[in-house]
């Protein structure tokens, strides 16, 4: 004897379920009969009502919590792993619940390491600019976060400019300690416009004060703006300098000493390492859109 009706089979790997007109045997004893496999489908049917009320709290949370769902960021988690995404959300909403940086200071700093040149998540800048304008931000707000960001370029002299004089001295081609006249004027310049100076800063105004004098001209741009305090500019940058894609320890000790005598406190920096700490769920949102497009084709 046959059995013909629709199952609701559900997908273990995507969490989607779907009907499928079956025929089953109804067996004798030993074989499962009609009344086992209606069972069966009941507690498939169960299942998927959970993922999917799940899925739905999920979301509601996320709207509720962080202000915003994005489909295009978050869907493909929803659908393959709803629990991670759900265990991310609590993690993501710790300096959320604190609450001493602003939310839309919060979008700005978001901004800085989605755009920064070591990380360039697209999808994040969009949504965190679309949430910071919601949340009161000014274009020229998000242009100085963009333009401090870009001016990670100069790095690269932090880093090799002492490597390069270290190695001249060991073959005896000391580069001089002393600084000329338009030497010193850079520097107090560049004091009197950004409010520090910091030893990183000696290697490029000794080794080229042309790129120096250019990049003074360069990291004043953002400052005309006039929009971030002194303090959330080094937050901005600290950003940059934390994030797991960058790491320079030489930055973030020069901007962490630099925001404190700006006036920040221990838990505002504490606040931007934690939001800069969920930069790793972009490793989830960029590769498992991919994934669930992979497992689609599959099954066709």
């Amino acid at each position: 004897m046959i059995w013909k009706g629709w199952l609701c089979v559900l997908n273990e790997k995507t969490y989607n379920y779907s009907l499928v007109y079956i025929n089953l045997p109804i067996l004798s004893k030993g074989g499962k009969n009609m009344k086992e496999y209606r069972h069966e489908s009941e507690n498939i049917h169960k299942k998927n009502e959970e993922v999917l009320e799940l899925q739905e709290q999920i979301k509601q949370k996320f709207r509720d919590k962080r202000g915003y769902w994005s489909e295009g960021i978050w869907s493909s988690m929803l659908n393959l792993d709803p629990y991670f995404l759900e265990q991310y959300l609590d993690f993501s909403l710790v300096p959320f619940e604190k609450k001493h940086i602003s939310l839309k200071d919060k979008e700005l700093i978001y901004i800085a390491f989605d755009v920064s040149a070591t990380h360039m998540y697209e999808p994040g800048t969009q949504a965190h600019m679309e949430n910071a304008l919601e949340y009161g931000a000014t274009t020229e707000e998000i242009l100085e976060v963009i333009e401090i960001a870009s001016l990670l370029g100069m790095q690269t002299f932090h880093f090799g400019g002492p490597i390069l004089i270290d190695e001249l001295e060991k073959i005896g081609m000391n580069v001089s300690q002393d600084l000329s006249e338009q030497q010193l004027k850079m520097k107090n310049s560049f004091i009197e416009k950004h409010g520090y100076w910091d030893e990183i800063w000696d290697a490029p105004l000794r080794l080229s004060p042309q790129i120096f004098s250019a990049y003074l001209g360069l990291s004043t741009v953002p400052l005309k703006h006039g929009q971030l305090t002194q303090k959330m500019r080094q937050f901005v940058s600290l950003a940059v300098d934390s994030a797991s894609t960058h790491l320079n320890e030489k930055g973030m000790r020069m901007h962490i000493r630099n925001a404190l005598e700006f006036g920040a406190s221990k838990e505002e920096i504490t606040e931007v390492f934690e939001l800069v700490s969920t930069l790793g769920i972009h490793a989830a949102t960029t590769s498992v859109p991919i994934l669930e497009k992979v497992l689609q084709l599959r099954e066709k």
